[in-house]
């Protein structure tokens, strides 16, 4: 039997839409907080499935 254990301090949800509903009420999984983007390696990671944001960023 493996546990497995899942820091919420540190875990953080993004939900990606594909269909850009902002109206859509998000709620958290568990005690995780849920967030529209976060940086990765140095990379923007965003639930708009578009490197726009990204691009920008490093202009």
């Amino acid at each position: 039997m493996v546990l497995v254990f899942i820091n919420c301090n540190k875990t953080k949800d993004m939900i990606v839409d594909r269909e850009h509903d902002k109206h859509r009420e998000i709620k958290p999984i568990g005690r995780c907080e849920v967030v529209q983007s976060f940086v990765y390696l140095g990379s923007l990671i965003d639930n708009s499935v578009s490197c726009e944001n990204e691009i920008r960023r490093r202009i």
